[in-house]
């Protein structure tokens, strides 16, 4: 098979131009070629293909590799394997050729573009020792989208009311793809990746019940409060959100370090966890955001119509998931599909959920306890899609009510 390199990458990773920025959002300009890459990956490179590149300078893309749908692992792992071998052999021997004055030869003249005119024996040689394979998201970033609807504007609304901008909304694209059941090999769990000791810090509920960090609204509360820290903490939103990754105390100390720049951070920090993901979080949040500003421009026939409205309902009284969904008129698998983060005993009615914790629920059901009714009559109450709650319950219980999208 013949070896060829994506010479013209720098030139159509992204054929959808970048944005001027419209909001605080710093260094776009200088991330550029950061910000396409990324976007490539959330939309041009499905899950079954891998970019061969060098971690560094994110313009050095040397080769794209696509799986079958039935190759076997083992197969897949032999092929990177000899794709990377390949791509450092040429590299080696372009060195070579650059650094003894010899004429180069087609593939390595291919090759030498990616780099341009001025490229350095040393430079290429460093670049043969560091490539990294990049894996493709762009069908699990299209479920996110479509998960996404669900949440996205009762996230904007956190964050409003906390003072924050309110497209940190979509940092879930990165975290997870919006999967509330999502959970990393650390131990990370729910769309916005909370780890125990995090969640214990902000409040979320962790107990024989419930964990919290699945829930939706629950852990986004959770999220917006660690932000607004981070980001008084430093002063730099490229330095807050890379701390979402990295940590405060550890992107406080490169701050202090490097002089309190995001740039200056990026470029000259060295420490053995500060590698390729913390580096590139906040582009791979920036690409995100050019994304989302017109998602059909990379879908095509992307649209967000017709999903359904949920609210999250506050319990009122002592009672067990069965006996709530009964009286709601929902089975209980699909009660169980809007609240992950209730446990099993709970769902087999083995614990009682107590009052002042929440549940989510799809629109028109509303429960009995929720609305006033005769003695001995059940009671609903039917909500239009796209519509919310608003006076009709909430002035009714003390606990507030928000609305949201579900898929």
């Amino acid at each position: 098979m013949p070896f060829m390199f994506s010479a013209v990458f720098a030139l159509t990773i992204c054929l959808t131009p970048l944005t001027a920025a419209a909001d605080q959002w710093p260094y776009r300009d200088q991330l550029r070629t950061e910000i396409r890459f990324w976007i490539d990956i959330f939309t041009k490179y499905g899950d079954d293909t891998f970019v061969l590149h060098d971690p560094e300078d994110l313009s050095l893309v040397y080769k794209t590799i696509t799986y079958a749908p039935n190759e076997s692992d083992f197969r897949r792992e032999q092929r990177l394997t000899a794709a990377r071998y390949e791509v450092e052999h040429a590299l080696r021997s372009l060195a070579d050729a650059l650094a003894a004055g010899r004429e180069l030869s087609g593939q390595e003249k291919q090759l030498r573009k990616l780099f341009g005119p001025s490229a350095a024996p040393q430079r290429v040689k460093l670049c043969a020792s560091r490539i990294r394979a990049q894996r493709g998201i762009a069908n699990r970033f299209h479920r996110g989208m479509q998960r996404s609807t669900a949440y996205i504007p009762a996230i904007k609304k956190i964050f409003r009311n906390k003072g924050l901008p309110e497209s940190l909304a979509y940092l879930p694209h990165v975290e997870s793809s919006f999967d509330i059941t999502a959970r990393s090999k650390a131990g990370a769990v729910g769309m916005w990746q909370f780890m125990k000791p995090t969640a214990r810090t902000f409040s979320l509920k962790m107990n024989a019940i419930i964990d919290e960090r699945y829930d939706p609204l629950a852990a986004s509360e959770a999220a917006a409060a660690l932000l607004k820290m981070n980001y008084d903490e430093l002063g730099d939103w490229g330095l807050a959100l890379t701390a979402y990754n990295y940590g405060l105390g550890g992107m406080a100390l490169a701050a202090e370090r490097c002089g309190g720049n995001y740039m200056n951070v990026r470029r000259k920090y060295q420490h053995p966890r500060f590698q390729f993901a913390s580096k590139n979080f906040y582009p791979e949040f920036l690409a995100v955001m050019e994304i989302m500003k017109n998602p059909a421009a990379y879908f095509p026939g992307y649209s967000s119509a017709s999903r359904h409205h949920i609210v999250q309902h506050r319990v009122k009284k002592p009672s067990t998931l069965p006996v709530l969904a009964k009286n709601w008129g929902l089975k209980l698998s699909r009660l169980r599909e809007l609240n992950p983060g209730y446990s099993k005993k709970a769902w087999a009615g083995r614990l009682t959920i107590p009052a002042g914790y929440s549940i989510n629920i799809p629109t028109g059901f509303v429960a009995l306890q929720m609305l006033p009714a005769p003695a001995g009559k059940k009671s609903f109450a039917k909500i239009a899609p796209g519509k919310t709650l608003g006076a009709t319950v909430a002035s009714k219980e003390a606990a507030p009510v928000s609305a949201v999208v579900l898929q």
